[in-house]
């Protein structure tokens, strides 16, 4: 029991530093990330100077620090299956060390059974079968063939990177154009105009002769049709007025 006992401590101690080695590699994938978008500005800006050369430059380095990041990252996945495997293997193995007792126990009963009861020995025997079975059939299989598919994923190229830098500056372009006004709709403003009328006053008369000077009547118009007809009308009649009262005054 003891032997158990030393043999979980130092199982858990081993997840223990697997559990450290994925955390340092997960810090180190963070830092590779924030260099990444570091130069991937770098590069949009030679782009957009049309710098190629420059371009080319902090494309590869994407590029490599890219295809590290997924190596670093598949090295992190071996580690957690890892973890996952022993996990699942310590809690196996304390069951198939609480099972070897039971098996032994089993064999130990059956025969007092066989020589007792016969007719259940059989019985006993098969049980036993049963648990040195699944004792044998126990087994943990660290293999991980989607690992296998991960190593074997091809890299990329900066020819790719600067594609999507590409992509991503033209995104930016459009986004950034102005939007095109819209047409204005002509609404007619309310300008008033000045309508100049000539009104006939008689300033003297000699003889029968009647001689008369025109002085301007401003006459102001909005925009209603009907208002500009009303003042027309009520000034041709006041000048009506005005010229008939003149006459008959001639005519005394």
């Amino acid at each position: 029991m003891e032997e158990i006992n030393a043999q979980e401590s130092f199982n858990s101690e081993k997840i223990g530093e697997l559990r450290i080695q994925s955390a340092k590699l997960e810090q180190i994938i963070f830092k590779l990330k924030n260099r990444d978008r570091t130069l991937f500005k770098m590069c949009e800006e030679a782009v957009r100077k049309t710098d190629k050369l420059r371009a080319q430059m902090y494309a590869n380095e994407i590029a490599k620090i890219r295809e590290l990041i997924k190596t670093i990252t598949q090295s992190q996945l071996a580690i957690e299956c890892v973890l996952i495997r022993l996990e699942s293997f310590i809690e196996l193995h304390s069951l198939i060390s609480e099972l070897k007792p039971v098996s032994k126990m089993i064999q130990s009963v059956s025969g007092d059974v066989s020589r007792v009861m016969p007719g259940i020995a059989s019985e006993v025997q098969q049980l036993n079968c049963l648990v040195s079975d699944t004792l044998m059939e126990t087994k943990v299989d660290f293999s991980q063939p989607a690992l296998e598919s991960l190593y074997n994923s091809s890299s990329e190229s900066g020819e790719v990177i600067l594609k999507e830098v590409s992509e991503q500056l033209e995104k930016m372009i459009v986004d950034n154009l102005p939007v095109p006004p819209s047409i204005p709709i002509n609404v007619p403003s309310k300008v008033s105009t000045q309508k100049i009328v000539a009104e006939a006053i008689p300033v003297s008369h000699e003889a029968g002769i009647r001689k008369e000077s025109f002085k301007p009547v401003v006459i102001s118009q909005t925009n209603s049709p009907n208002v500009v007809i009303d003042d027309f009308l009520q000034v041709t009649e006041e000048l009506h007025a005005k010229t008939k009262a003149k006459l008959e005054e001639c005519m005394v």
